[in-house]
């Protein structure tokens, strides 16, 4: 009976030694396609044939299944197995959301971001299921391409820059591409990379649908001579994609040169957050389309060269406010709170509740 008992003991031994083991040899980037995914080295411990099929799931880090599939039954004998797509052909792939965009094919390609892939190797013969996962970085063709402020140049935008863009390629496998801008000031033993890395943003914009962004006016005011960093990263559906490369810029003072305000032409103001931009030598010249029919002016205008804007005290009283189109030109040089080479920001607000702004530097008339 003892060696009945003892004999069962070293079988039940051998049985929990004896094991099938995944290997994964899927690389941590360059992922695109499919058949990439099925790289798996299968590891047959046991003295039998071990046969199953494989099941696959898709994941993003915040747990949404995007994509399932199931493969055909292989076996595998002792030994180690190198597995690829064309072993375990037909996979039956499914699309689990709507929110990405995958291509059906059997080498189709994946949406780019950063996702969990869980396989499980179902035994029909042995120890029943094996699971093993990892996480792949799919990456685009091309990451975000900057294109100004241009890489080591210097800008005399008076500390308003616009920043542009190119989306990451192909373009048609994102279905919710939004990006995020990071602005940084690069210290004196900083490279731009670790500048972007280490230091505290003077500018994080979030949710940008578009490819380009006006410096905000609630941001901090830019020095001149400094250099500052930027770069845009990519999200699909909130999920990382790709980062552009890190460029920098400084701001130079103004080029001084004599101006007459009529050579200037009437700018057009701009609706909310957006601000328009001019140069106002000695007159104020703006064009505004009245779709309200208000007959009252609601301006304001503030000093903003400062850390703390202050208001300028300003009346439009002699002027008429017509519907349609107003050419509007207003002598600055009268008012002594307009200083030469200061920066202004003038608001207009009609009765929608809608906000027009002009961003301008006065220039005293000759200068």
């Amino acid at each position: 009976m003892k060696k009945m008992l003892l004999g069962l003991l070293l079988l039940l031994s051998l049985w929990t030694h004896a094991q099938v083991i995944l290997n994964l040899q899927l690389p941590q980037s360059g992922v695109v396609q499919k058949s990439q995914l099925w790289n798996i080295m299968v590891s047959n411990t046991n003295k039998t044939v071990v046969t199953g099929s494989f099941s696959f799931l898709m994941s993003t880090q915040s747990g949404q299944q995007i994509l399932s599939a199931k493969t055909s039954i292989l076996s595998f004998p002792p030994g180690t197995t190198m597995v690829n797509a064309s072993m375990l052909s037909p996979i039956q792939y499914t699309v689990l959301s709507g929110d990405w965009v995958i291509d059906a094919g059997q080498n189709g390609f994946l949406p780019p971001g950063i996702f969990q892939v869980c396989y499980v190797l179902e035994s029909f013969t042995h120890q029943g299921a094996i699971e093993v996962c990892n996480v792949i970085n799919i990456s685009p063709l091309s990451p975000p391409q900057l294109i100004t402020p241009e890489n080591q140049t210097a800008i005399d935008t008076t500390g308003v820059p616009q920043f542009i863009w190119i989306p990451p390629a192909p373009l048609n496998l994102f279905s919710n591409l939004q990006y995020e801008l990071y602005l940084v000031q690069v210290d004196s033993f900083q490279t731009p990379a670790e500048a972007i890395q280490m230091n505290i943003p003077i500018l994080f914009q979030q949710d940008i649908t578009g490819t380009n962004l006006l410096y905000p006016l609630s941001a901090p005011h830019l020095q001149q001579d400094v250099t500052y960093a930027w770069q845009v990263t990519a999200k699909n559906n909130q999920s990382p994609v790709s980062a552009s490369e890190t460029w920098v810029f400084t701001l130079q003072k103004p080029v001084t040169k004599k101006t007459d305000s009529s050579d200037l032409p009437f700018v057009r103001l701009k609706k909310n957050e957006e601000s328009a931009y001019a140069i106002v030598a000695g007159k104020l010249k703006f064009s505004y389309t009245n779709e309200t029919a208000d007959s009252v002016w609601n301006i304001k205008i503030y000093d903003i060269s400062s850390p703390q804007p202050a208001e300028i005290l300003f009346a439009m009283d002699s002027i008429p406010l017509k519907t349609g189109v107003n050419l509007v030109q207003i002598n600055l040089m009268r008012n002594s709170r307009f200083i030469d080479h200061h920066l202004y920001l003038m608001e207009l607000r009609n009765t929608r509740n809608e906000v027009w702004r002009l961003k301008f530097e006065f220039l005293s008339e000759g200068n």
